[in-house]
């Protein structure tokens, strides 16, 4: 047994049932696509019936690695929020669901991106010991005492599963997805996350049980923040470790067959040094796929063993760790290359950033055509060229030195690539003239952020930070830009030599 079974026999108390996560491949977890997030253990029947504490104490807690909550029992859900800009959103939900601010079963999520509230569900359906679903064709739908006559009409929910929905548009950004989680598991602190964090209660570790809201509540919350249409399976969050589950050609090409080739496409690095292993580093690699209304697509997280990072690296992680989190090189680039061909416009923070994942996939061998549009003209010939890079030229010290907000308590913390990936997604926004009340990401007012643009490999134009008129730049004909800098920057600070300067870290 381990600190995790004594955390399960605490959570148990409260009436919830658990299972355990491991690193270790099993017959529950082989197929899944993070291992990290899967149980590794039988778990669907504790949908709908109570754990034991003799059966608690048969899960494999000696190999595991992480824990997780099953939800469905005693109408327990979750309310799961991915990608937060508004650092005061966990005090608004409670706020909108009559919870105390203060409420125990807020999850930072180990992405330190998201968060989850766990709640007991009321005013369901009683006609059924647990949900009572109709099904019809493809989709499930909740028979709620609320709808006349007990007809199916308007559904507030699609799946049993889960739903997950994007933010209304036209309206102040405060999330990626809101994700209503009925019938699922639910990983818990203080189980590992592929970025290599752990998950947190906000609040500290509950004293009480899940408070009770309303099925009526969470539509009326679903209403008052999301667009009125599920994402359905549009949305792909695929934070993998160990093994690449990559679909056929076919299933995977579906993701694109309404957004091909005119969506955006950002991404960040962070390299670790991993700590008493010589030359042995971590390669940590985030994308986000947006989709033609500029919502995220698809998230994606990897982390893969590199020998070859010639550069000095402040930010450590352990061997054992390591190991945990890192999957295949030439995997991950390939899942990368895929999403990248099917995207226009790369936005990055700077060019060192995209020259990296050009050399780590040569490196790889596979071919960097990714970064290539292909298109044709009219005489049927087809014709390449460089896809779009638009830079968001950030000072290193903003990005190592960014606060981080949760709940208007500053924390100032290192950053992973997902934390780092969201907040280039923010300064994207802001630029399309997103709104945001509370920016979970604050920078000091007096680092001046700079955008850049570079078409066929040259910068061509410099956005200004104070206003939006599009200026032509002469500064960067000596060295092109080089990761994101003029010449005299180059010059006067590396010496000429744009490679003394690195800023991933």
């Amino acid at each position: 047994m381990n600190d995790l079974y004594t955390i399960a026999k605490q959570i148990h108390d409260f009436g919830i049932n658990l299972f355990s996560i491991s690193d270790k491949i099993t017959y529950k977890n082989f197929d899944a696509s993070n291992i990290l997030k899967s149980p590794c253990h039988s778990w669907e029947q504790l949908i709908t019936n109570r754990q034991s504490q003799d059966d608690l104490k048969k899960i494999p807690w000696s190999d595991a690695c992480g824990i997780g909550i099953v939800l469905g029992y005693g109408n327990l859900m979750a309310i799961d929020f991915d990608g937060v800009f508004d650092k005061f959103l966990p005090n608004k939900i409670c706020k909108f669901l009559d919870l105390p601010i203060d409420y125990n079963w807020i999850i930072e999520s180990g992405s330190k991106c998201g968060f989850h509230i766990i709640l007991e569900v009321t005013d369901l359906d009683k006609k059924n010991s647990n949900y009572h679903i109709i099904t019809d064709g493809d989709y499930e739908y909740y028979f709620l005492p609320s709808m006349p006559n007990g007809k199916i009409g308007y559904s507030p929910f699609a799946s049993s599963s889960g739903n997950a929905y994007y933010p209304k548009e036209n309206s102040n950004r405060a999330f990626n997805k809101m994700e209503f989680l009925w019938q699922a598991n639910l990983v818990i602190p203080p189980s590992l996350h592929v970025t290599g964090e752990r998950y947190e209660f906000i609040n500290g570790f509950p004293k009480y049980s899940p408070r009770q809201v309303s099925i009526k509540k969470l539509i009326q919350l679903k209403e008052n923040y999301c667009s009125f249409q599920p994402t359905e399976m549009s949305y792909i969050d695929s934070l993998q470790v160990h093994y690449l589950n990559i679909a056929g050609e076919d299933t995977l090409d579906y993701n694109y067959s309404m957004y091909r080739k005119e969506n955006n496409f950002l991404f960040h690095i962070q390299i670790y040094k991993v700590e008493n292993k010589n030359q042995l580093h971590l390669v940590q690699l985030s994308w986000y796929v947006l989709d033609s209304s500029n919502n995220v697509l698809k998230r994606k997280t990897f982390n893969y063993l590199s020998k070859n990072i010639k550069y000095r690296i402040k930010s450590t992680i352990t061997y054992e760790k390591a190991l945990i989190i890192s999957t295949n090189q030439r995997s991950v680039l390939h899942e990368f290359i895929y999403d990248l061909n099917h995207n226009h416009e790369i936005i990055a923070f700077n060019n060192d950033v995209v020259e990296f994942v050009k050399k780590e996939i040569l490196s790889a061998g596979l071919f960097n055509d990714c970064f290539e549009d292909i298109s044709t003209n009219e005489d049927n010939v087809q014709i390449t060229s460089d896809k779009k890079i638009v830079l968001i030229q950030v000072e290193k010290e903003s990005i190592e030195n960014m606060y981080y907000s949760c709940n208007s308590e500053k924390i100032i913390r290192k950053l992973n690539s997902l934390n780092k990936l969201q907040m280039l997604l923010c300064i994207y926004y802001s630029k399309l003239g997103v709104q945001f009340e509370a920016p979970i990401y604050e920078f000091d007012p007096e680092k001046k952020i700079e955008y850049f643009a570079i078409n066929n490999g040259e910068p061509t134009f410099r956005l200004n930070n104070q206003n939006d008129n599009f200026e032509i730049n002469s500064k960067y004909e000596e060295y092109g830009g080089a990761y994101g800098y003029d010449d005299d920057t180059i010059n006067s600070a590396f010496d000429g030599d744009p490679e003394n300067y690195w800023n991933i870290d």
